[in-house]
């Protein structure tokens, strides 16, 4: 998808992104989600993002 609109204007961007989440599932229930799952994915070079769990520093047993 990042292909697609490389280079193109941010409304452009915005407005086919949001078209093309409206044509697959008829409704665009998250669009802030959508957008930053979008924008980490090209800032990553196209790979997704993996969460590694947080590991409690300093955890102190009662």
């Amino acid at each position: 998808m990042c292909e697609i609109y490389s280079g193109a204007e941010p409304e452009l961007f915005l407005t086919r992104i949001y078209r093309e989440v409206l044509t697959r599932h008829g409704e665009v229930a998250n669009f802030a989600s959508l957008l930053r799952v979008a924008c980490t994915t090209h800032l990553n070079q196209g790979q997704r993002l993996v969460l590694k769990p947080k590991v409690a520093l300093n955890a102190k047993s009662s």
